[in-house]
């Protein structure tokens, strides 16, 4: 009798810490429960913002680089632009150096020309003399 009676006590105690304890860890796992919704729910709200973040930056992302390109084929364009300006103005000057080389040429050949027919007169203005005075 006193056996079953420490069995049976042993039991009951066994059974009230068996309560005692899965009361507490349900209490337990619905604190965890609820924590785990507050911090999915608060996450989802981060994940949210940080993808609103992220699609605002490529945007910013694609309309630097869309301004980037047309920078760089405006100035591109400027670029071809002036090279072919600049090969119209060697032309340009190329024609001009070749006609003032001639320009130079012909006044050289003038001055030499001068220079004999000067010489001829005072050869002839020489042999005039020569010849008033005899």
């Amino acid at each position: 009798d006193a056996i079953r009676r420490d069995v049976g006590e042993r039991v009951a105690k066994a059974n009230a810490d068996h309560e005692a304890k899965s009361t507490q860890l349900q209490a337990d796992i619905d604190d965890l429960t609820a924590k785990v919704d507050e911090d999915g729910s608060r996450n989802r709200d981060i994940e949210a913002a940080l993808r609103k973040k992220k699609e605002k930056v490529e945007h910013e992302v694609d309309a630097i680089k869309l301004k980037y390109e047309t920078d760089t084929k405006a100035l591109n364009d400027q670029i071809a632009d002036v090279k072919e300006k600049m090969a119209k103005e060697k032309e340009e000057l190329r024609i001009l150096e070749e006609h003032f080389a001639k320009v130079d040429a012909n006044e050289q050949r003038k001055l030499d020309e001068d220079a004999i027919l000067q010489a001829f007169k005072d050869k002839v203005a020489r042999a005039d003399k020569v010849l008033d005075d005899a």
